[in-house]
């Protein structure tokens, strides 16, 4: 852990701040805090991390740095996820640098990684364990002196293929609910087209999906492995009322595993319900 100023030999400890919080996130102690959500649209992530001086306020030399990615430490988190990764290959990720100085009286060297999620297959379980090396004879924390980035494999995860349609009406036009019977579309509909679904954990998934010409939103879906279910919440960037979902399924094809979801959904789009309902029905197939 972080040691009082002074208040031991000086060693060597990873560190990595992904969203605020303790600025250690290393070590099996804050292995999830290293997870990568990244988005399979995303061309390249890019990760900050530090190689820090911890146990003394400084030292009153330079310290080579050198980033060392130890393929031993794979499994070192298998007692508490029973999780079997693999190694992330070499066109899945690309150090900025490998090497760095601490300076003279200062207590860290800054370190970058970037990631490619179109080289990331995002339904298996990917592991990157970075440790570092250093010229001045420090010893390197026991238990903060690896970050383990990481992506756990999501069966949900990667490019869907939408189709569906949305329908405007207003309030002099009637519809009782049922599936598949709705008033004649006014205005624009939805065209088919390509969407992601990003990974937030083993259960969960995020489609990335912006209703076209309309308010736009997100779906949320979380499902279980063992009899897939499905929950939907709307993540409206504009404020909306009403949001009821009428349908939502997910079935898994018995030879691909592919997943099928259809989300059937209404709202008013304006905040006081005195706006016009919307009915949005979208097939999503995993490609």
């Amino acid at each position: 852990m972080n040691m009082p100023p002074d208040g031991s030999a000086p060693f060597i400890q990873m560190s990595y701040n992904a969203n605020g919080g303790t600025l250690v996130n290393s070590g099996l102690r804050y292995f999830g805090n290293a997870t990568l959500l990244m988005s399979p649209a995303d061309e390249v992530d890019t990760v900050t991390f530090a190689a820090t001086l911890q146990g003394v306020t400084k030292l009153n030399k330079d310290v080579a740095v050198n980033l060392t990615t130890p393929a031993d430490a794979i499994d070192d988190n298998f007692e508490n996820d029973g999780i079997v990764y693999q190694i992330m290959t070499d066109d899945q990720y690309d150090f900025i640098n490998t090497s760095g100085v601490i300076p003279s009286g200062q207590n860290y060297a800054e370190f970058k990684v970037k990631f490619y999620p179109p080289n990331i297959d995002f339904t298996k379980n990917y592991i990157l364990p970075v440790a570092a090396t250093n010229d001045a004879g420090l010893t390197t924390s026991s238990n903060h002196g690896i970050v383990y980035f990481h992506i756990i494999g999501n069966d949900l995860a990667g490019v869907y293929k939408v189709v569906g349609k949305r329908y405007n009406y207003t309030k002099t036009v009637s519809w009782d609910g049922t599936i598949g019977t709705y008033p004649t579309p006014v205005g624009t509909v939805t065209s088919p087209t390509t969407k992601i679904a990003v990974p937030n954990s083993e259960t969960e998934i995020a489609l990335d999906y912006a209703n076209l010409g309309a308010n736009a939103y997100h779906y949320l879906v979380e499902y279980d492995k063992s009899g897939p279910s499905i929950t939907v919440t709307g993540d409206f960037l504009t404020e909306v009322s009403n949001f009821k979902v009428w349908e939502k399924s997910i079935t898994l094809d018995p030879v691909t595993g592919k997943a099928t979801i259809r989300i059937v959904t209404t709202y008013n789009n304006v905040a006081d319900g005195s706006g016009d309902d919307r009915i949005i029905d979208e097939t999503f197939v995993q490609q």
